[in-house]
């Protein structure tokens, strides 16, 4: 529904939920049918243990659930991270760190090889 009505590339954090979620409630499905069966579950007689072999490879398919979270992280972090500022600064990684500490050198007289060495 929400593709329908934003387009896929509007929709891509619901996406990843979904690729997270499906596999995983199809594998507990799969497992409680193997459960309500008994023996006959993991035998050949009704293909449930196949089922669930199959589901299981399926989940690795579009690669593996850590990939999906750590996008759905990554997403759900952007929307809230401000633009500006030392918590920016902090959130963007090492890069904009050693930037703005080479710019902070720099106006303190000093180059960007001499910060964090003690005297």
């Amino acid at each position: 529904d929400m593709m329908d009505k934003v387009g896929n590339k509007s929709a891509k954090q619901e996406i990843a939920m979904i690729k997270v979620q499906a596999p995983n409630m199809a594998l507990r499905i799969i497992d409680d049918a193997i459960q309500a069966h008994g023996g006959g579950g993991v035998s050949e007689d009704y293909g449930l243990a196949s089922a669930y072999a199959h589901q299981r490879t399926l989940r690795l398919a579009d690669g593996p659930d850590e990939v999906h979270a750590r996008s759905i992280a990554r997403m759900e972090l952007g929307k809230h991270q401000p633009n500006d500022g030392p918590t920016a600064n902090a959130l963007r990684g090492s890069n904009a760190r050693s930037a703005s500490a080479g710019s902070a050198a720099a106006s303190a007289g000093m180059s960007s090889g001499d910060v964090g060495v003690s005297r």
